[in-house]
């Protein structure tokens, strides 16, 4: 039987993940900042909630892992990247241990399972299931191209939004004057309510070279163009769009490893595993039953042919010698999910087609696949913030601060 957010309130101790001081940065995040340095720093009311969430969530952790998770979570690394990486599969595991606890289920951190301490154990009615959850890493070790952002939004003008793209691959920083003199002279020469003109006579859609600049910097270059605020006073930060190369990941490899490198850990046992995935993973099909095939047949000799498509034996759960890696029940997706996102975060629950047997209530509440003829279906259920207690919709907050 399926419940939501059942529990009793607990008492909990304050301040295990952040630090008791007073905050007076109002503003947004740096594009190059951790997640952790921001939620520490922040006076908005927005992020302050976000602290007290996190904190009741750890409060419910079991006491012997509070104090290594919490460790894990504040732990700064040598870099920014290293510092979110921590974070984000530290906070992971604590967001699923509060999505679960609100399914009903009784859940249990690190059981012993023959020697192996996979995430969570999981009871529901008689059976129980194993959980490995793992993150899709989906920030560049690199954040040159986002310390470049952070450069640009220095830049004051507030009439203005910058479309900013890129090409080639920033190997070191490019000085700062070399990037900022180019872009403030672009600013100083616009005329505001000529391009404002031309704007609305595009539709918002300015022609390409019109209030442009170009920085080359050795194989990289950097454009950027302007772009009128209709009120004349932006709010917000002044880069509008960021470098599409700020966010490259090569979501199949990585996914297919992760859950590969799980599923022979586990063979011995069925488990199911988790995964924070970037963005929208819209080719999970491809990871999970091989890429596609497309062609065209006809019988020797016959000039009647007809086009087909089908998968590649390259999938997780489909090879060359027919299905594997059948100690894994399902595959349970949750998208963008990060502190300021619990509120909005779609998931999918990933069936595997090639076990028969029977799956938690939670995995067919939230959107999940049905097969026909083994062709997987989507079916709508419930977000999975409807199983969270204590959860702040941040989007829903900003919106509103925004206006104020």
């Amino acid at each position: 039987m399926l419940t939501m957010n059942m529990a009793p309130d607990e008492q909990f101790k304050v301040n295990m993940l952040f630090d008791e001081e007073e905050r007076h940065y109002t503003g947004v995040a740096q594009h190059a900042e951790s997640y952790y340095s921001f939620l520490n720093r922040s006076s908005r009311h927005s992020v302050a909630l976000v602290r007290d969430m996190l904190e009741c969530w750890l409060a419910r952790f079991p006491k012997t892992h509070q104090k290594s998770l919490a460790t894990r979570m504040r732990h700064t690394g040598r870099t920014n990247h290293q510092q979110d990486t921590n974070f984000r599969a530290a906070f992971f595991e604590l967001y699923m241990h509060e999505f679960l606890r609100g399914t009903g289920s009784q859940v249990t951190v690190e059981p012993n399972v023959e020697g192996l301490k996979p995430d969570f154990s999981v009871d529901e009615a008689d059976e129980r299931f194993l959980v490995e959850v793992t993150c899709l890493s989906f920030d560049p070790e690199d954040r040159k191209e986002k310390r470049v952002v952070d450069l640009l939004n220095t830049i004051d003008a507030p009439q203005y939004f910058l479309a900013v793209s890129t090409e080639g691959s920033l190997t070191d920083d490019i000085p700062k004057e070399k990037l900022l003199t180019p872009f403030k002279n672009l600013v100083c020469r616009t005329n505001y309510d000529d391009l404002l003109r031309i704007a609305k006579c595009c539709n918002g859609l300015l022609p390409k070279g019109i209030a442009t600049v170009r920085v080359e910097h050795k194989s990289w270059v950097i454009t950027g163009q302007l772009i009128p605020v209709n009120e004349g006073n932006r709010k917000g930060s002044f880069v509008g769009i960021l470098p599409a190369t700020a966010f490259f990941f090569d979501d199949i490899g990585r996914f297919r490893e992760k859950v590969r490198d799980k599923a022979r850990r586990y063979r011995q046992h069925p488990v199911i595993i988790a995964v924070q995935a970037g963005r929208i993973f819209n080719r999970i099909e491809e990871a999970l039953f091989g890429s596609r095939e497309n062609g065209v047949r006809g019988s020797r000799g016959s000039s009647i042919s007809e086009p087909y498509s089908r998968h590649r034996p390259d999938g997780l759960w489909y090879g060359n010698k027919g299905p594997r890696y059948q100690n894994v029940i399902g595959v349970a997706v949750f998208y963008d999910l990060s502190p300021l996102s619990v509120g909005r975060v779609q998931s999918l629950f990933c069936a595997n087609p090639y076990v028969d047997v029977p799956l938690p209530a939670w995995a067919r509440a939230i959107d999940h696949w049905e097969y026909t003829n083994g062709i997987p279906e989507l079916v709508k259920g419930l977000k999975p913030s409807t199983f969270l207690r204590d959860y702040v919709d941040v989007c829903r907050l900003f919106e509103e601060e925004s206006r104020m």
